[in-house]
Order: C-alpha cells, then sequence, then structure tokens
C-alpha cells in the first residue's frame, strides 16, 4: 500500500509527518507555534492561579462569617434562655402574689 494510503473502509487516523525538507513545516516554525502554545498556558496557569487566590480570600472570608454567626447565635441563646428562666421565676413566684392581691377585695 502506498504511502500515506489506508486500508478500503479504514479512516487514517494519523497524519503522516512531514517530509524532510517539506517547506510546510520548517523546524523554527515549529519551534515558533510551540513557544506561542507555551505562553498561552502560561498566561491561562496564570489567570487560574489569580482566580484561585481570589476564591479562597472568599472562602476565608465566608469562614470567618460564618465563625462570628455561629457567635452571635450562642449569645442570642443564652440571653433568650437567661430570659425564660427569668419569666418562669416571675410566674411561679408571681401567681402567688396575684392570688394573694384579689383575694382581699373578694373576701378570699
Amino acid at each position: 500500500m502506498p504511502r500515506g494510503a489506508s486500508a478500503p473502509g479504514v479512516a487514517d487516523a494519523t497524519p503522516d509527518p512531514p517530509l524532510e525538507g517539506d517547506p510546510a513545516e520548517t523546524p523554527s516554525e515549529t519551534s515558533e507555534r510551540l513557544s506561542e502554545a507555551v505562553g498561552a498556558l502560561r498566561a491561562k496557569a496564570e489567570g487560574l492561579l489569580e482566580e484561585l487566590d481570589r476564591l479562597e480570600a472568599r472562602l476565608e472570608a465566608a469562614e470567618v462569617q460564618e465563625i462570628a454567626l455561629r457567635d452571635a447565635a450562642r449569645e442570642e441563646k443564652e440571653r433568650a434562655d437567661a430570659l425564660r428562666a427569668e419569666l418562669d421565676a416571675g410566674r411561679s413566684g408571681g401567681r402567688g402574689e396575684r392570688r394573694g392581691r384579689w383575694r382581699g377585695p373578694f373576701g378570699g
């Protein structure tokens, strides 16, 4: 079978490498294309690293905010528990006083 030809019904997946002296692809052109590709990849990597830095900063800020909210929620719960205990104490102690106050005028 001649070079570059494939068997009937089979597609050739790999292109033929350039022949020596082929003006379509010189080593300097290949080197230039490779250099451009490396530069593009480097720029993309730098962009991704910058984005990663931004995301890490946002994550850290969110973690600090979560800690502050948890502390505030804990303090509010403690305050609510203290108020509830005070209210319960007032209810249990206050019932006797109210009854006593109303008993006198009604003969109780």
